[in-house]
């Protein structure tokens, strides 16, 4: 499948550039394994703008996940294993899939 932005990460900056591709309309897939980033860890989150109260790091990428999701951005929980580029842009591979 093709898509204008492929996103490799799963940590708060490709989900925020995800965000910022998925309201703008941009075919965009993130690759990445939110629960792997070093967010996840983050027992508590209170300095992040936008938050009324303490969360924890795993909840904040949570809800960024669903975010991703209703601005219609694909999410895959892999990991990029090879990436390469060819005449029409770059091609990312996973475990189980080859995309463009």
């Amino acid at each position: 499948m093709d898509y204008d932005v492929i996103i490799i990460g799963g940590g708060p900056a490709a989900i925020q550039a995800g965000l910022f591709l998925g309201r703008a309309q941009v075919k965009t897939l993130l690759i990445g394994i939110p629960e792997k980033s070093d967010l996840a860890y983050g027992k508590v989150i209170g300095n992040y703008f936008g938050l009324a109260e303490e969360t924890s790091g795993s909840s904040l990428l949570q809800y960024g996940v669903e975010q991703l999701k209703r601005c219609g951005v694909e999410l895959r929980h892999e990991e990029v294993i090879d990436l390469r580029q060819n005449a029409e842009g770059f091609e990312a591979a996973t475990e189980t899939m080859w995309t463009a």
